[in-house]
């Protein structure tokens, strides 16, 4: 499955099951204070929660698992990406380009 097939599959599962509808309530519900901004903190917040369930795998040696929590990183991310309209194929590969150009360890010793 292609990149943009993968980001439509996971967004539609995203809005079917009401996820998209309550970020973009509580987002108007908020906009009036000016604080829509905690929004798009709570999701990141989530992102960080599903890489925190990663590390308790890596943790716990499992691997099954781990794999899981990696993948629960990937939709979450691929989500808010969608949500705010972000072209996250394109800065992945300008990142990509980017950090090819970086040298050995980004110029820091090993260890």
């Amino acid at each position: 499955m292609d990149f943009n097939k993968l980001k439509k599959l996971v967004y539609e599962e995203y809005k079917k099951t009401g996820h998209l509808e309550k970020w973009e309530r509580a987002r108007e519900l908020l906009k009036s204070e000016g604080l829509e901004g905690i929004v798009d903190l709570a999701e990141i917040g989530l992102i960080v929660t599903e890489v925190a369930e990663a590390m308790e795998e890596v943790r716990d040696q499992n691997p099954e698992k781990e794999s899981k929590e990696l993948a629960g990183i990937i939709i979450r991310i691929l989500n808010y990406c969608n949500r705010k309209g972000y072209n996250i194929e394109k800065d992945i590969l300008a990142e990509h380009k980017r950090n090819l150009k970086r040298p050995k360890l980004h110029g820091r010793k090993m260890i």
